[in-house]
This record gives C-alpha cells, sequence and structure tokens, in this order.
C-alpha cells in the first residue's frame, strides 16, 4: 500500500523540500513522519503549498529585481585605492577581497569579502574589473583603480 506525501525537508533519494512522492506506508510511519520529514499530501496541504509556494515566488521575483538594481548601481561604481609601489608599478602589500569589500560598505553597499571574486590579492598599479557575486546567477563588475601614492 502506498501514500502521497509532502516532504518538509530534503530527503537523499527521495526529493527536494515541497515535493510530493508516493512512498510506502511503512516507509512513512516508521522513517519520515518520526523524523519529520514528511506530511501526508491532502487536498488541503496541497493547497496551502500551492499558496505557499506562490509566495514564496513572489518574494524571490522581488528579491531578483533589488540584487538586479544593486548589480545595476555596482557596473558603474569605480573605486580608487592609493597604495605606496616601486618604480616598476609592484605594490608595496596587495589589495585584498576584504580591502575591496571595506571601501564598498563605506559606498553603502552592504556587501561582505565572499562577494568579491578575487583569485588572488592585487598587487600592481592599474585598473581591474573585480566581478561581484550577489547570487548564483547574478554578479556584477566593478572597476578598481589603484594609483600610486
Amino acid at each position: 500500500m502506498k501514500i502521497d506525501v509532502i516532504l518538509l525537508a530534503n530527503v537523499p533519494e527521495l526529493g527536494q523540500q515541497g515535493s510530493v512522492k508516493h512512498v510506502s506506508i511503512g516507509y512513512y510511519k516508521n522513517f519520515l513522519l518520526p523524523k519529520k520529514l514528511a506530511k501526508p499530501a491532502t487536498s488541503q496541504e496541497l493547497a496551502l503549498m500551492q499558496q505557499q509556494s506562490a509566495a514564496q515566488e513572489k518574494k524571490r521575483a522581488s528579491a531578483k529585481s533589488h540584487l538586479h538594481e544593486i548589480a545595476a548601481a555596482l557596473q558603474r561604481t569605480i573605486l580608487t585605492f592609493s597604495q605606496k609601489a616601486d618604480d616598476t608599478g609592484k605594490l608595496f602589500g596587495s589589495l585584498s577581497a576584504k580591502d575591496i569589500a571595506k571601501e564598498l560598505n563605506r559606498q553603502k553597499f552592504s556587501l561582505s569579502e565572499k562577494n568579491i571574486v578575487l583569485s588572488s590579492p592585487l598587487k600592481t598599479i592599474g585598473e581591474f574589473q573585480v566581478p561581484i557575486a550577489l547570487d548564483d546567477e547574478i554578479s556584477a563588475p566593478i572597476t578598481v583603480v589603484i594609483k600610486k601614492s
């Protein structure tokens, strides 16, 4: 005998949170229910799940549009740093993601150094395009200018 259930959490080899699965009653009663991983898929629960998913989708769309606005503002951003350097343009020290994040935060962008995609610290004078990852899909480049002080 089988039963339809709504998964309340990601279950390995079964499915993702919020999906409806057809499982045996024993599996539901002995494993999923005691660990609070699933609940029965009644018509009321399915209707409630659809309402919640519609509300979540609306929130997600709003958040995405906000991230696109931030990305557009970041693309227009130019950060200028004055660093000590030798005659060949090599910096005494380096400019790291932490330094860039600190300057962005000073300019009212609330980003952490984890958002800054920098494979290695910048160690020369010049102009660089540094990508900023706002989420998995949205990123924007900023211009970082390092001048000799």
